[in-house]
């Protein structure tokens, strides 16, 4: 008989109650009930507290509170203070399915498997709530051409791909979107997603967790992390069943996504330490990325303005 695997569920949260408590709730419904709760609050002044206290009496919660701005500082804190041998990263904002801690702990009985993550599909209401989705909506003349070049170029045409990261630096965002769902089998994959984050402790312990020099929102260090799992000889795996639901709220951090000239510092600092170009073309399609990318920041940039400027001539 299977030793039993002791599991951790980690939220980091900000001024987010409603979505906590939808979280909550579909945690609540988990049909394997055997895991905990660490929830990590950088300060909520909306009813946050409220939420965690109604949900102790369904649920076994424990509370940090740490207002450290930086992301990758709370993903770190999560797994050395969470009690499980698997810590479970989700978001606050997410629905998991009622199967997915059971699923998770069977799919990490494999000791060759480092890391596990699944389809953590937007509804498709909220995509705009995410910028690089734009790409998907859009009927903007513009950004529709735009959408053409890092579709065909950036994600070599794989518009729907699942786990990967190209040449060029760009990641797939296929996992956001319900193709993701429809997988037949587990696949092997680059990277975990950032809301669907599963690995053991003993493996964080290993590689020496998170690297901190990612900030702010810190996009990036979660794949910064799963390469390193990778390098250490582990495989990352990408289950159809392990799914959530992520409910954009654009409330609470997400403000800091506006941030672009951290978010490309993140960028850059994941594609030269850990990922760097691997041949020629690889450099080209950097560079071109790269490009794409700032051109693609200041078209949001003057649209907002523009917008501005019209409600208050």
């Amino acid at each position: 008989m299977a030793k039993k695997q002791s599991l951790t569920v980690v939220i980091p949260t900000y001024n987010r109650a409603e979505s906590l408590k939808k979280c909550f709730d579909s945690l609540r419904k988990q049909t394997d009930k055997d895991f905990d709760v660490l929830i990590i609050d950088g300060g909520s002044t909306d009813r946050t507290q409220e939420v965690i206290k109604q949900f102790a009496k369904k649920l076994i919660i424990r509370l940090i509170i740490d207002k450290t701005p930086h992301l990758s500082f709370i993903r770190d804190l999560g797994w050395r203070k969470a009690k499980g041998e698997i810590i479970a990263g989700i978001d606050d904002d997410v629905i998991v399915s009622k199967n997915w801690i059971k699923l998770i702990k069977q799919a990490l009985r494999d000791k060759a498997i480092g890391g596990v993550t699944g389809p953590t599909v937007i509804p498709e209401k909220l995509l705009a709530n995410r910028d690089v989705f734009l790409f998907h909506t859009t009927r903007n003349p513009f950004l529709k051409l735009l959408g053409e070049v890092y579709f065909k170029l950036f994600l070599q045409g794989e518009k729907y791909a699942v786990g990967k990261i190209y040449p060029s630096g760009a990641w797939s965002p296929g996992s956001n979107l319900p193709q993701a769902l429809k997988l037949k089998k587990p696949i092997e994959v680059d990277y975990l997603e950032a809301c669907n984050f599963t690995v053991r402790r003993k493996t964080l312990k290993e590689i020496g967790g998170y690297d901190l020099n990612y900030k702010e929102t810190s996009e990036w260090c979660e794949i910064d992390l799963a390469f390193r799992i990778r390098r250490a000889g582990y495989r990352l795996l990408f289950e159809p069943k392990i799914a959530v639901k992520h409910q954009v709220d654009p409330g609470g951090v997400f403000n800091r996504r506006k941030k672009v000239l951290v978010r490309l510092q993140n960028f850059l600092r994941f594609y030269f330490h850990r990922y760097y170009p691997k041949s020629l073309q690889g450099i080209i399609l950097f560079f071109l990325y790269f490009q794409f990318l700032v051109v693609y920041y200041l078209y949001l940039f003057l649209r907002k303005s523009l917008k501005e400027a019209r409600k208050h001539p």
